[in-house]
């Protein structure tokens, strides 16, 4: 009878195999040593190579002997150094463990070199937060509790963790600087605070849950809670059916830029907290819509004030909006897998502004597949109306989906949201008309649609109608005192430091006013003041 051959694995150390006394010796790396000691595989090493002596005392060894590192190295005729003695055998065998779990799930070298940031389980993920070295932990398949206490961490998903985090009073992820990768983590909603559960209660109204959200604020007491005791949410959170109706209504006149009808309502729902409201309010600051009816209340700061006060209080749809100078944009600038869900969530419970905000997100997708592209549009048909005709515009315009672009096209849909008295869109067909007319700038349409874009508050249409008094542009007689006054107010609504700059020329060379050096010499002061260059050079010429 033959005998089957004996295995003899070599262990690893310092990235060698050792396979004798001689090798260990040469090798040695006391971590891995106590390592293979946890695991067993020491003896068994030396027993297979016929170190009996050396396995047997190995194998009288216990793990809590205070004297462990010295005796194996002792054992093992090699010397021992003292700074050794902080080395922990527990920790030792846990990450062994590890990486025998891990190596049954995946090959991959490179992520199980990440062991000492790996958690296993809650216990794991405690100890590593606890060595507070660790900025990237990865969560493996088990059950986690993640607490918000810590923070600048980012918390990796691996085979699909379960992960809960304690929910407690305006969660802002981006000041504590937590991120959540390839995890869909839920809320621990036991032994809430009442300001956790008015905090609940807010996000859920805004979501549409307004019945919902007045199951936990009927059993709020205002004692000890300022929000609640403050008149203004205690009326907020007593009529949230009647103002949810409001919010409905204010939507529908959103969708059609109703903006007359929309302000007074979306004033008084902002007054009151609603986060949706703000997100309304605040594009019509950026954007602007009337130039009586707005009063002087254009102001890019109060907007984006007022979007940054929505998105904190949870408004997601928020997250999509950017505003560039005379222009309503739509971006999803910040989102996450759960956000996103939530996002589409909204958009098929009938939130038309989600609707708006998922197609933004997909829009940057860059894909060929027709149903995809299919899928979106869906999403953009929902949204505002007057939305929906200027992104349609844009699409043919610039060519997005398609293999050239269509003017015509984009035209018919750039006049149907100008017929909501959509300044971007007004602003587009003068783009159009520049491009592709044979008057161009010299046309009376050009004029008309200039006019209307400025009358509905845009700060574009307002520089190029300018352009249209000094250089008779437009089919109009030059008329350098208009463009005077409209520099003069585009520099105080906007305040961007290149409108200062036009305004101080003006009273520098005394187009349509009076030349004045002083106002001039003021105005270029303050633009250099916010760090315009060619401001700060004709301070210098100028001595001011």
């Amino acid at each position: 009878m033959i005998m089957a051959k004996k295995v003899r694995f070599p262990l690893q150390m310092n990235g060698a195999d050792v396979r004798t006394m001689e090798e260990l010796r040469e090798h040695f790396d006391l971590e891995s040593v106590l390592g293979y000691f946890a695991n067993g595989k020491l003896a068994t090493w030396l027993q297979n190579r016929y170190y009996d002596n050396e396995a047997a005392a190995v194998e009288a060894l216990l793990a809590d002997d205070e004297k462990l590192a010295r005796k194996l190295c002792s054992i093992l005729n090699v010397p021992y150094e003292e700074e050794n003695t902080d080395i922990d055998i527990v920790f030792i065998k846990r990450r062994q463990e590890k990486i025998a779990i891990l190596s049954q799930t995946t090959n991959d070298e490179s992520l199980i070199s990440k062991v000492d940031a790996i958690a296993l389980d809650q216990e794991d993920l405690l100890d590593i937060l606890d060595t507070g070295t660790e900025k990237m932990i990865y969560l493996f398949k088990g059950e986690f509790d993640i607490p918000l206490t810590v923070t600048d961490i980012t918390y990796v998903g691996l085979e699909n963790p379960v992960v809960t985090l304690r929910a407690y009073d305006n969660v802002d992820f981006n000041s504590l600087n937590l991120k959540f990768v390839d995890i869909n983590y839920t809320w621990n909603n036991s032994n809430l605070t009442s300001s956790d559960e008015l905090y609940q209660a807010e996000s859920l109204y805004e979501s549409g849950k307004v019945d919902e959200a007045k199951k936990i604020l009927d059993k709020l007491s205002t004692d000890n809670n300022p929000r609640l005791m403050n008149l203004k949410s205690w009326k907020y959170f007593n009529n949230l059916k009647e103002l949810d109706e409001k919010l409905k209504k204010a939507e529908e006149l959103f969708s059609v830029w109703e903006c007359e009808k929309l302000l007074p309502i979306v004033e008084e729902l902002a007054s009151y907290g609603s986060a949706k409201a703000k997100y309304i309010l605040g594009i019509l600051y950026i954007v602007g819509f009337n130039k009586s009816l707005l009063k002087g209340k254009k102001n890019y700061r109060k907007g984006r004030s007022l979007i940054e006060e929505s998105i904190k209080a949870g408004y997601l749809p928020a997250l999509a909006y950017e505003a560039n100078i005379g222009y309503a944009t739509w971006n999803m600038v910040e989102t996450s897998a759960d956000n996103l869900i939530r996002v589409k969530e909204l958009a098929d419970a009938g939130d038309s502004l989600a609707a708006l905000a998922y197609f933004a997100f997909h829009r940057t997708i860059k894909d060929k597949e027709k149903r995809l592209n299919e899928i979106k549009l869906e999403y953009l048909k929902k949204s505002p109306s007057f939305a929906y005709y200027i992104i349609m515009g844009k699409m043919y315009y610039f060519s997005e989906y398609l293999n050239s672009n269509d003017v015509s096209t984009a035209l018919q849909y750039f006049k149907q949201s100008a017929e909501y008295g959509f300044s971007p869109a007004e602003v587009h067909i003068t783009d159009i008309l520049i491009q592709s007319s044979i008057l161009g700038r010299s046309s009376s349409e050009y004029f008309y649609w200039l006019e209307r874009a400025y009358n509905h508050g845009n700060d574009l249409a307002s520089y190029r109608l300018t352009e249209c008094y000094l250089k008779g542009y437009g089919n109009t007689e030059k008329n350098y005192y208009k463009a005077f006054e409209l520099t003069k107010e585009r520099a105080a609504e906007i305040g961007y430091s290149s409108c200062i700059c036009d305004l101080a020329e003006y009273y520098e060379k005394g187009i349509g006013t009076q030349v004045n050096i002083a106002m001039a010499k003021k105005y270029y002061r303050m633009a250099a003041d916010m760090g315009d260059d060619w401001a700060e050079k004709q301070c210098k010429r100028l001595g001011c």
